[in-house]
């Protein structure tokens, strides 16, 4: 459970590299 970047993502998967693969639940950037 790393997120560094991505913040409160839906039901979409997180990559490992902490980015939303739901873009439009992006809040961190």
């Amino acid at each position: 459970m790393g997120v560094s970047g991505c913040i409160a993502c839906t039901n979409e998967m997180v990559l490992s590299s902490g980015s939303c693969r739901n873009v439009r639940e992006w809040r961190g950037l």
